[in-house]
């Protein structure tokens, strides 16, 4: 039983990643929230990043035959760097108390 983890959509880094993702996609972010225990409690501003887009058919994840078509993991991949990306050049950690 860990803690919730939870970073609040006006964080700067959400701001970041989300307009990375506007930006990629062209389409408006929509921010889900997750239970389930993974790295990202970990770290003080940790994000899970999804494994589909609209339409894709399921991943099935963390199943048996877990999957992901060619085209939606070269998508994730062009959106993970250009989330890089952005947080390299504009991210600046706010200050710690």
């Amino acid at each position: 039983s860990w803690p919730s983890h939870y970073v609040p959509e006006s964080h700067p880094a959400t701001q970041l990643l989300a307009a990375s993702y506007e930006e990629e996609t062209g389409k408006p972010v929509r921010y889900l929230c997750n239970v389930g225990g993974n790295y990202s409690r970990f770290i003080d501003v940790g994000y899970a990043y999804g494994n589909g887009f609209d339409g894709d058919p399921p991943a099935r994840s963390h199943g048996p035959n877990e999957q992901i078509s060619i085209d939606s993991l070269l998508r994730h991949m062009a959106l993970h760097i250009a989330a890089v990306k952005k947080f390299m050049e504009e991210y600046e950690p706010p200050a710690r108390d």
